[in-house]
């Protein structure tokens, strides 16, 4: 997983990422213009508090 520093850039397109926030790893979903939210409930987080932001690895793929 490549970590990007959100300082710098930002995703170019919605869904959802791996973001690190106060030194906690989490999914988030984000949206453009506003940024990255909780993908449960919707709640925007602080967007100062992320530092880093990555691709969400593939899901596991099922057995043929």
């Amino acid at each position: 997983m490549e970590w990007i520093d959100y300082t710098k850039q930002s995703p170019r397109i919605d869904g959802r990422y791996q973001i690190f926030i106060a030194s906690e790893q989490l999914t988030a979903e984000y949206k453009h213009p506003f940024g990255f939210a909780c993908p449960i409930d919707g709640c925007a987080f602080v967007q100062e508090l992320i530092t880093h932001w990555a691709l969400l690895p593939e899901p596991p793929k099922g057995e043929s």
